[in-house]
């Protein structure tokens, strides 16, 4: 009874906060308010529209999974016992791990667009990017409970296609906040090079983050930006590509060890096992 209320508040939560953000970030599009010719550097319309069209019919898909458990066999063992083998419901704990994470975001999302369309810069956009880089360092991170497995990789995609564009949003708004500067310098390009490099090292051998990192300096290149930024973004897109593909290229020779977490894990799907073990 106590998971029903759980996933009932999941659900909630989850709907209750995609649709104002997303009917919000719609009606910007549509007005074209999420566009500024001032800005040091701005991401290109049509990368934005993508994007948004992108992460909505993908946050879509994963909150219908919150309505449709698939039944699997689990196995329960304790010290190498086997105590039950049973078909469990349920779902997912990964994502309903993320929920709570995702619908603050989604708050965030509609404060800080409200921001925008009137003209004001706010801290929620600051704060969004941090809660959802959290999630993808802390709680996802490889050698932790929620590392990546087959039956949680949607939810890993979700989180971190959120962070990719929450970071997007961010760099916007920075750059909006540029306007007054005639030219960087060179040690704020440096900064935004070694940030970028950071967080593409920080997602470990998953390159996930790291591709939408890449989109979100392509989006920035095509957009409205000045030269000097435009090329000191892409020599980061250079330098991300290749320790992409070089990290890629290094998990395949060096997988990671097995995670050997007393927790559940989900080992296989579909018509496979559900391993459970236990100790005291």
């Amino acid at each position: 009874m106590g998971s029903d209320r759980k996933l009932i508040r999941a659900r909630a939560l989850a709907v209750s906060s995609f649709i104002p953000a997303t009917l919000l970030q719609a009606y910007t599009f549509n007005a074209g308010l999420e566009e500024s010719d001032t800005a040091a550097y701005a991401p290109h319309p049509y990368f934005l529209r993508a994007f948004f069209a992108m992460q909505a019919g993908l946050q879509i898909y994963w909150i219908s999974q919150l309505f449709h458990r698939k039944a699997r066999l689990v196995r329960r063992e304790e010290n190498g016992m086997l105590l039950t083998n049973e078909a469990v419901a349920s779902p997912e704990p990964t994502q309903m791990a993320y929920v709570q994470m995702y619908s603050l975001g989604n708050i965030f999302t509609v404060v800080s667009t409200l921001g925008w369309v009137n003209k004001q810069l706010p801290l929620s956009q600051v704060v969004n990017a941090a809660c959802q880089l959290f999630f993808v360092f802390y709680t996802l991170d490889p050698s932790g409970v929620f590392t990546k497995t087959r039956n949680n990789r949607l939810t890993h995609l979700v989180v971190k296609t959120n962070a990719g564009i929450s970071v997007l949003y961010l760099w916007k708004a920075w750059g909006a906040l540029e306007l007054e500067a005639s030219r960087p310098t060179i040690q704020q390009q440096v900064h935004c090079g070694v940030l970028f490099l950071l967080l593409t090292l920080a997602s470990g051998p998953d390159p996930t983050l790291g591709i939408w990192l890449l989109l979100d300096l392509a989006a920035l290149v095509a957009g409205n930006t000045r030269d000097e930024w435009k090329f000191a973004f892409l020599c980061i897109t250079g330098v991300l590509f290749v320790v992409i593909l070089s990290d890629s290229m290094m998990a395949r020779r060096n997988p990671p060890p097995p995670n050997d977490f007393a927790h559940a894990r989900i080992d296989v799907e579909d018509e496979e096992e559900l391993a459970l073990h236990g100790s005291d």
